[in-house]
């Protein structure tokens, strides 16, 4: 039954003549409409009193790996050596210059869960872990399990979480070395090597952790369709996928604008210099004067590079410095990065290693690189 206006200050005049203004005892109103629902308060993020960049990493990450299951072949280009180089010449090369932490500082397996359940369905989560536990096998025609693959997929996912609240807490630039990578995970399934939508998860970290808008980058040779499918129809984020556009899973899904997604597709023998003018063409999409995030969360994809197999663009690793740089410039230490793809294993590590350069600044190590560099250019030119 509905209660007209008429009705309802009748039936308050009622309730005042019997009880008294003030004092109503136990009579509970009629319900008119919907209970409002109790606002949940933003997790609190720590202050962070960390001046250097810091690394997300642990050896845990290796762990999720090829040789088990329905792929007996213990080759994969989506393998632990990626992470295992790229630690290697991150500390060779910055030293005392970068801070690197373990995850699990701020985060558990069901806090990872509870955010993983805002972007994927419980019933991939649940095939995840089945597999994982019966031992391992095939998501889809190239993305394994093992016995270890859903618990370290929730480590991964934490890593980029506490990677935001590094920004969040006032630090940064934080990077989340971590995998198995993320970005090509829907709602629904595993795919592209991917397991959960990482990027997609830290984001909606960031908004339950006092961001009110979050910019996605991502910058790997593969369309994020993973990112924009898990972000889709949530305007406090702004997804912008650079990417070649004939390359994997070539749906006419990234080469196309939605709601809260702009895709730049890009033509094979794309080189960095190209690379980085469609870059800056295409930022103010999610930095504006119209629209400011709190931060940019970077799915940082190497697979772009001239020598990776797996795609036709043309990327240095000294071009990944010169987007960082333009990155530093409009946001500041406000930036997550976090490894998706990128299997070429020279290449990749150095790759991740000019992303940081320019939030470096002089360490020793990095000191003793450029000295290095600066004896082998004198001898090449005559010099002693």
């Amino acid at each position: 039954m509905a209660w007209s206006a008429t009705a309802r200050l009748a039936l308050l005049g009622v309730v005042i003549a019997v009880h008294g203004a003030s004092g109503f005892g136990d009579f509970k109103f009629p319900a008119w409409g919907a209970p409002k629902a109790p606002e949940v308060p933003k997790r609190v993020v720590p202050p962070e009193t960390e001046t250097r960049p810091i690394v997300i990493y642990s050896p845990a990450f290796t762990r999720h790996r090829p040789g088990s299951g329905d792929l007996p072949t213990p080759y994969h280009p989506e393998r632990p050596a990626r992470v295992i180089n790229a630690e290697k010449q991150l500390r060779e090369k910055y030293g005392e210059g970068l801070a690197w932490r373990e995850p699990g500082l701020v985060h558990d397996d069901q806090a990872a869960i509870n955010i993983l359940k805002q972007i994927h369905k419980e019933k991939h989560l649940a095939k995840v872990k089945a597999l994982s536990e019966s031992g391992g096998g095939l998501l889809d025609w190239q993305t394994y399990t093992n016995e270890e693959t859903y618990n370290v997929a929730l480590l991964a996912a934490s890593a980029w979480m506490e990677a935001v609240d590094v920004v969040l807490g006032g630090a940064g630039p934080a990077m989340a070395l971590a995998r198995p990578p993320g970005h090509h995970a829907t709602p629904d399934e595993a795919m592209g090597f991917c397991i959960f939508c990482n990027a997609a998860a830290a984001a909606k970290h960031a908004l339950e952790s006092g961001a009110e808008r979050v910019a996605i980058l991502d910058w790997d040779v593969h369309h994020g369709n993973g990112i924009q499918d898990c972000v889709a129809g949530d305007d406090r984020i702004r997804f912008l996928s650079l990417h070649q556009g004939d390359a994997y899973p070539d749906w006419d899904a990234q080469r196309a604008n939605r709601g809260n997604t702009v895709n730049v597709p890009l033509p094979r023998g794309t080189t960095g210099k190209k690379f980085l003018v469609a870059l800056e063409e295409a930022l103010p999409f999610i930095d504006s004067d119209e629209w400011r995030p709190d931060l940019l969360i970077v799915a940082a994809g190497y697979d772009a590079l001239v020598s990776d197999p797996v795609a036709q663009l043309s990327l240095q690793p000294e071009s990944f410095a010169d987007f960082s740089a333009v990155l530093k410039e409009r946001f500041g230490k406000r930036l997550v990065f976090g490894l998706e793809g990128g299997y070429e294993l020279e290449g990749m590590p150095k790759a991740v290693v000019r992303t940081l350069e320019p939030f470096v600044g002089k360490s020793p190590a990095s000191a003793d690189v450029a000295a290095e560099e600066e004896r082998e250019v004198a001898l090449s030119a005559g010099g002693k």
